[in-house]
């Protein structure tokens, strides 16, 4: 479980979203936390986190998405999920 506070906004109306955060723990070391927009079961990567405090991430192309996911990943990233899952915003019904 990630520590610290996550905010997740979505804009239909725009197809896209951030991600924000305050006093998120570090990632374990020689680790990042990587972001994945969820459609129908399956993750598809809005790239890796940055920083602890602010905005965390972009989404795009959100229109269809269910869900957002964060993963602990090596520090360049993966295609898809490797590490445990960390955190998740369940979308339905949110109004993309």
């Amino acid at each position: 479980q990630l520590s610290g506070h996550l905010r997740l906004a979505v804009a239909p109306s725009l197809d896209s979203g951030v991600v924000l955060g305050e006093d998120v723990q570090d990632p374990p070391d020689g680790r990042v936390y990587q972001l994945w927009v969820m459609e129908d079961g399956q993750p598809r990567s809005a790239g890796v986190m940055s920083g602890r405090s602010g905005m965390l991430g972009m989404l795009v192309d959100v229109s269809d998405a269910d869900g957002v996911s964060i993963t602990v990943e090596p520090p360049s990233g993966s295609d898809a999920p490797t590490g445990p899952t960390v955190a998740h915003a369940d979308l339905t019904g949110a109004g993309t």
